[in-house]
């Protein structure tokens, strides 16, 4: 897949987040110049705007304990839809969200595409929780656990019988993890790199053993959380937590990821600008993008 021509799709959702705004990051990010700035490289360009999502202003409680359920189901099946069409393009897809729960709208379709996917996800949290472990029944936290067909039907089914397998993801810089979440990791004896790893090892290191752990599979997908990132350095998140990548770690990390040919899709989610200092969170999330595509920084 040729990284120099780009198609971009926003999904400005935030149905399964804790707070309301993330529905607000894809064009705060637009709205830094990022798409000029690819172009200035020499990328060819296409923006194919959002999926249209009816976020609404107020969170409806659901007695199986998903938040938002009514909404989200729909919503959820809309983006998958869009998803495997961005992905069945001849260009390299991008997608801004919007809040976590849409990669298992987006995930989903890529398992569709590709046989035997594997997954680098970048987050502050594992996101494995299901509506039983779920203390907040907050979606957001639980579309790792429907990849893997362990939560409720409704939302495993999402987008078709296609399932993640617990050995083709890997975890970086995660650090807020619920007791429920760490029992799943462990037991399904999935990978992953702690910010103690992070700092031990460097991020040239983690990459290479993420990349040696996924040698079996052909095409990887990386979801890429703001507050993977120190919460002092990037505020306009959702659930910020502090202790996480430094600026340079998370260029790094992209950088590095943009130069490998099995990276097949890219998304950047839950930047949230009301919640963000002098906009410097969707800036970041810019210079990130650059960074993937190919911007040398001195």
């Amino acid at each position: 897949m040729n990284k120099n021509n780009i198609s971009i799709l926003g999904i400005p959702m935030d149905l399964g987040a804790s707070t309301i705004g993330t529905r607000l990051g894809p064009d705060s990010i637009r709205m830094t110049g990022v798409l000029d700035d690819l172009i200035d490289l020499g990328l060819n360009v296409t923006d194919l705007g959002n999926v249209d999502i009816d976020n609404g202003y107020k969170k409806e409680k659901n007695v199986d304990n998903m938040t938002n359920l009514d909404r989200l189901l729909p919503s959820l099946a809309k983006i998958n839809e869009q998803a495997y069409d961005l992905f069945d393009r001849d260009s390299f897809p991008l997608i801004l969200g919007g809040d976590h729960s849409l990669v298992l709208a987006t995930f989903k379709a890529f398992l569709k595409k590709h046989d035997n996917p594997g997954l680098i996800y970048i987050d502050a949290h594992a996101d494995i929780n299901t509506e039983k472990t779920s203390t907040s029944g907050n979606v957001h936290g639980m579309p790792i656990a429907a990849l893997l067909n362990l939560c409720d039907d409704r939302l495993n089914k999402i987008g078709g019988d296609y399932y993640l397998k617990p050995e083709n993801i890997v975890y970086i810089a995660i650090r807020d993890i619920d007791e429920g979440e760490e029992k799943i990791i462990e037991d399904l004896n999935i990978k992953y790199f702690s910010m103690a790893e992070i700092y031990e090892k460097g991020i040239k290191k983690v990459l290479e053993e993420t990349f040696e752990y996924l040698k079996d599979v052909d095409n990887i997908y990386t979801s890429y959380d703001i507050d993977s990132i120190d919460m002092d350095i990037a505020p306009g998140t959702g659930v910020p937590v502090r202790g996480g990548l430094d600026y340079n770690m998370a260029r790094d990390i992209m950088s590095r990821l943009g130069k490998n040919d099995k990276i097949k899709g890219l998304e950047l989610v839950e930047v949230s600008p009301s919640l963000d200092i002098g906009n410097k969170t969707s800036l970041i999330a810019k210079e990130l993008l650059l960074g993937f595509f190919g911007k040398k920084f001195i």
